[in-house]
Order: C-alpha cells, then sequence, then structure tokens
C-alpha cells in the first residue's frame, strides 16, 4: 500500500511538472503575440490606465460592463506599473488559478486523470490560443477581463460551495458568495451562469440531512459573501459618481444585453447560430450522431483491446485511439468539434438531476455535478446553437468542453463495468474477468482522442502566431502582429507620435483605442469605441455634441470594414453624424497604406487628420 501511496505521488508530480512545462512553454509562445493591433484589446489597457490618471468609469469613460475588471487592472497598473507586460503577467497568475480551480473541481466530481485531461485541454485549447484572424480570444490576452476575471471569481464559487457541502464549514459558503458577487460585478453571460450554479448548491444545502441551525448559518455566510461584494462595488462607485447613477453603474452589462437592438445585430445573432437557426440546429444533429457514432467506435476498439488481456492494453488502445483520431481530422474541421455540447450536456444534466432527486439528503456529490453541468449550460446561450472554441467559446465553452472530456477518460468507461453498462459490455466484448482491465483501456482510448482535440488546436494556434512578426510598439508595450496590416499600425504609430504632444487629443475611428495606449494620448470622449454596439448603446448626436464641445487635435481613420455587423463601413448605416462632423472640420494630412474606405477585404491602411485652423 505505501508502495502504491508513493508511485501515485510520483506520478501526480510528474504530470503537475508536465502541466507546468507545456503552461510555461505557451505563455512564452504568445507572449506578445496575443493582442490585436486594432479590434477590442486596446479598451483593456486603455480604461485602466486613464484610471490611474484619475478618470472615473461612467462619469470620464462611457462602459457597459461591470466595474471589477478595471478596478483590478488599475490597482495593478498602480503597483507594476502601466504596461502591456504587468498586464500579460496577471493573465498568467489567472491562466494558472483557473487551472487549479479546474483541476480540483473536475477531480472532486469524476476522477484524477479527468483532472489532468482537462487541464492539459485547457490550457491548449483555451488558455493561450488563437484559430482565426483576430486574436484577443485567449486568457493571456482576453476582448474582456470582465469575462476571464468572471470566470475565475464563477470557479471560486462553485468550488467554495463544493468544499463547504461536503465538509459542513460554513465558512467555505462565504467564500463561495464572495465569488459570485464578484461575478456579478463583471459580465451578464458569466453572472447568470454563475447564480444558476450556485443556485443549485443552495437547493442542495437546503434539502441537505442535516441540522436546520447548519444549514441557515451556511446559506447566511453565502448571502454575506455575496452582499459585501456588491455594497464595496457600491461603496466606491456612490463616492467616485457622487450618487448619480449608481443603480446602473453596479448593474454593468444587464441593462445592455437585455437591449434587443444589440442582440440582433447580425454579429451575435451568427455567434449564436440564430442567423439560420433550422439550419443551426440541423447541423447541430448531424454532427451530434456523427461524432457520437465515432467516439462510440473509438471506445469500443479500447474496450475490445482491454478484454483481450494482451500486454500494454492501455497503450495499444491510447495509440489506436490517436491514429483513427488524427485520420478523422483529414476530413472534418477542428472548430465544429464542440457542436454537440448543448445536447451532451443537457442530456447529462437530466440525468445526474434523475439520481440527485432520489436522495436529496445524502448525494452531496451528485448536487456539485449537477451545478457544474447547469453552470456549464448557462454559459451557452451567447453560442448556443454554434459552439466552438473559437471567439467567445474561449470561456464560454470551456467547464462544457471539460465535462465532455470527463465523459470520454472517466465516466463512459466507469460506467461500462457497473449495472447495465456491464452487462451490455459483457455481451459484447467479454470476457466477465476483465471488467477492470477494460475500463482503463477504454480510458486510455477516450485520453487519446482528447490529446488529438489538443494538438489539432495547437497547431492552428502555433500557425498562426508564426505568422506575427511586426514590431508595433515598443518595449513593454511591444505587439508582434501580422503582415501589411502590422506594418500599417507600426507606421501609424510612429507618425502620430512625431505629429502629436503628450497634451493632445485623439480620435481613432471607428475603433483602434490601442494606438491612444501605446501613444498615451487620451481621446476627447466619454466612447472609447464607435462600433455598431456602442452607438446602439450611446446616442450618435450626443457623441457628435460632445465632439463639437471638445475637439482632439487630431483625428485617425482606420480601414475596418463592419459587414460583420451588416454595414460596409463607419459612417454608412452607423456613425453618419459623427463621420460628417470630422469630414467638415478636419484636413487630410496622410494616407497610410491603402484608403481607409477600400472595399477590397485586402485591402488595409490609416488617414491621419489635422484640424483646421480656426475650427
Amino acid at each position: 500500500m505505501e508502495e502504491t501511496k508513493r508511485m501515485e505521488a510520483g506520478v501526480g508530480a510528474l504530470g503537475l511538472l508536465a502541466l507546468a512545462a507545456i503552461g510555461a512553454a505557451l505563455l512564452a509562445f504568445g507572449w506578445d503575440r496575443g493582442p490585436d493591433v486594432l479590434v477590442d484589446f486596446g479598451r483593456e489597457l486603455y480604461v485602466p490606465w486613464r484610471l490611474t490618471e484619475g478618470d472615473v468609469l461612467h462619469r470620464d469613460i462611457a462602459w457597459f460592463n461591470g466595474p471589477l475588471a478595471p478596478w483590478i487592472l488599475e490597482g495593478w497598473m498602480r503597483v507594476f506599473g502601466v504596461s502591456l507586460d504587468a498586464v500579460q503577467a496577471l493573465n498568467a497568475l489567472v491562466i494558472v488559478a483557473t487551472t487549479a480551480l479546474l483541476m480540483s473541481l473536475i477531480a472532486r466530481l469524476t476522477s484524477r486523470a479527468s483532472a489532468w485531461a482537462g487541464a492539459l485541454t485547457f490550457l491548449t485549447v483555451f488558455a493561450v490560443a488563437q484559430q482565426e484572424v483576430i486574436g484577443n480570444f485567449h486568457f493571456l490576452s482576453p476582448y474582456s477581463h470582465g469575462i476571464t476575471f468572471g470566470f475565475l471569481a464563477g470557479l471560486i464559487a462553485l468550488d467554495g460551495l463544493a468544499r463547504g457541502l461536503a465538509s459542513q464549514r460554513s465558512g467555505w459558503y462565504l467564500v463561495a458568495g464572495a465569488g459570485a458577487g464578484a461575478a456579478f460585478l463583471t459580465k451578464a453571460e458569466i453572472s447568470l451562469a454563475v447564480g444558476a450554479g450556485s443556485g443549485v448548491m443552495l437547493v442542495a444545502t437546503a434539502a441537505a440531512g442535516r441540522s436546520a441551525g447548519w444549514r441557515a448559518r451556511a446559506i447566511m455566510a453565502w448571502a454575506i459573501g455575496a452582499t459585501a461584494m456588491l455594497a464595496c462595488a457600491w461603496s466606491r462607485l456612490d463616492a467616485q459618481l457622487d450618487g448619480v447613477g449608481v443603480r446602473a453603474a453596479l448593474l454593468g452589462t444587464w441593462p445592455y444585453a437585455l437591449d434587443d437592438r444589440a442582440r440582433d445585430l447580425s454579429f451575435y445573432r451568427k455567434m449564436r447560430g440564430t442567423d439560420q437557426p433550422l439550419a443551426s440546429l440541423e447541423r447541430m444533429a448531424l454532427w451530434t450522431a456523427g461524432l457520437g457514432a465515432f467516439v462510440a467506435a473509438v471506445l469500443a476498439i479500447g474496450a475490445r483491446v482491454g478484454a483481450s488481456g494482451v500486454r500494454g492494453a492501455r497503450l495499444i488502445a491510447f495509440g489506436v485511439a490517436l491514429a483513427l483520431g488524427v485520420a478523422a481530422l483529414f476530413f472534418v474541421p477542428i472548430h465544429w468539434l464542440l457542436l454537440p455540447l448543448p445536447l451532451v450536456l443537457l442530456a447529462r444534466a437530466l440525468l445526474v438531476f434523475r439520481r440527485w432527486v432520489r436522495a436529496p439528503q445524502t448525494a452531496t456529490l451528485d448536487a456539485a455535478r449537477l451545478s457544474f453541468l447547469v453552470f456549464s449550460l448557462a454559459l451557452l446561450p451567447k453560442v448556443l446553437l454554434a459552439p466552438t472554441a473559437r471567439q467567445y467559446g474561449f470561456v464560454l465553452a470551456v467547464p462544457g468542453t471539460l465535462v465532455l472530456v470527463s465523459l470520454l477518460v472517466h465516466c463512459v468507461p466507469h460506467w461500462t463495468s457497473h449495472g447495465p453498462g456491464q452487462r451490455m459490455m459483457h455481451r459484447v466484448n467479454g470476457p466477465p474477468e476483465r471488467p477492470s482491465a477494460r475500463r482503463r483501456a477504454m480510458s486510455a482510448a477516450g485520453f487519446g482522442l482528447v490529446v488529438v482535440f489538443c494538438l489539432a488546436n495547437l497547431f492552428a494556434t502555433t500557425q498562426r502566431f508564426r505568422s506575427k512578426t511586426v514590431e508595433v510598439g515598443i518595449g513593454a508595450d511591444r505587439i508582434l502582429a501580422k503582415g501589411f496590416r502590422g506594418v500599417v499600425m507600426a507606421e501609424l504609430l510612429r507618425d502620430l507620435g512625431k505629429r502629436t504632444g503628450p497634451d493632445q487629443t485623439l480620435l481613432v475611428l471607428p475603433e483602434g483605442i490601442m494606438v491612444n495606449y501605446q501613444l498615451r494620448r487620451r481621446t476627447p470622449t466619454r466612447l472609447v469605441n464607435f462600433m455598431p454596439p456602442e452607438l446602439v448603446f450611446f446616442d450618435e448626436d450626443a457623441i457628435a455634441a460632445e465632439l463639437a464641445s471638445h475637439p482632439p487635435d487630431f483625428v485617425a481613420l482606420i480601414h475596418r470594414p463592419t459587414l460583420d455587423y451588416g454595414y460596409p463601413f463607419f459612417g454608412e448605416g452607423f456613425g453618419e453624424p459623427i463621420l460628417e462632423w470630422v469630414r467638415a472640420h478636419y484636413d487630410e494630412v496622410r494616407i497610410i497604406g491603402d484608403d481607409p474606405f477600400d472595399p477590397n477585404p485586402k485591402a488595409f491602411g490609416a488617414a491621419v487628420l489635422q484640424r483646421r485652423a480656426g475650427r
């Protein structure tokens, strides 16, 4: 027994070292290659920089997410300096903490093998990954820190509740409540999922077969933790905003998430798959059936190998699954491999719920499993009919994907060794005296499929990262960008750096606040981006009036097609009053690259405009 424990400890230590090495290599390779030079991420640097200079959310900066993420980034920058490197270092710590919590949860809910496989999947597919042209959809440089910080807070909430229910310690409920309160202060989609998952555990607590006093203390501790976080945020907002608009600021994303005008933009309908709902449902059903048949066949082969009694059965099953998985990738694109996610999660949740309701007083493990499944499902509405690891899926699909990993590595093999599953496998594979060997071989085959999925995503990421060789910005703010787009942005920074003084203002349209951040030049308006969602949330005429009262010294027009939102360019269907005002008051002094309104999809360029004398 002692020798077995020492062996398990040694294997665990080697596994941790291997994961640490993989994580470190990914971070080193992705460092400076993740941020997009134009889209989204500039806001994540500009806003906390302005907060360190004394600006206030909602008063000086138009903000439609919760306040927690920019406050954390502001505090981090005050301690470690204002730089991209400092933010990436913070995000590296978030990746470590997220990996550790995911491993803890998955190991408690299923098995250690599932936890190792899940950690590998998270690191290679989600944490530092890029499968398309635009970056910003991974944890090292996310399009919104609210979604990654909120996700981590949600894991703290679920882990605390699972530990508290199992140990009967109300202190864990206090931690869980604080996590849930923090998640509420980030983004609506995260808050909704954390609330749903936490609700399951609170119901389980109320139904637990323990003393009424303990149940009351536990639920009260959770409420105190959540309320304390919200009260702290309210206090700071109230002090900064002098009591004006505090409630709306505390609600963060919720008013905007419920705005039909934003939800109906073509970009978001396509992300959800609701632009063509029937076609999306048909595609989901076909992929679910096809992938289900393929996975069942691979696991059945693994079971047959295990039942045969051949030496090295697990290694053989792993190798066969690896080979078959690689062969399959020649025929299927990896970005649709998560399409079955909603259907599988729903089916799994119903099975666990059925088992839990039979014994709610004692089934604490099933309650925690159901909580995680509900959390996984509740994250999906934004990508409901088209879930992938790309774009918003880099966070929203994480827990559901790890459920799939656990099914492959642990749940299905375990099911074949008990009850009806055991009897069925005996009839198919026999002989009955080798159930454990069969289970281990099936688990190895499932792990092989997981490794194929990880390697395929890792290959796509490395191809994207290797193409980024152009330096945009310098020093601790350097970004490595791709091709002509990077060349234009680098030249734009050099040009504006010479033309503008540190006290002058710069307006970049319709998107490109990264330029303001890297040059440390303020934008003259509360708005930092002028894309369709922002102009839906904030009145265009009011923005034009704000520009007229605080005109920028320089304007940069960036080539940014907006067909994904249903419009050709800024000024064609949205932003007309702003662009008209700019053209009436500014003269073009230089074009870098192509014309910023060139309809050629391969074009990219920027125009520099200077305010006319006397205007």
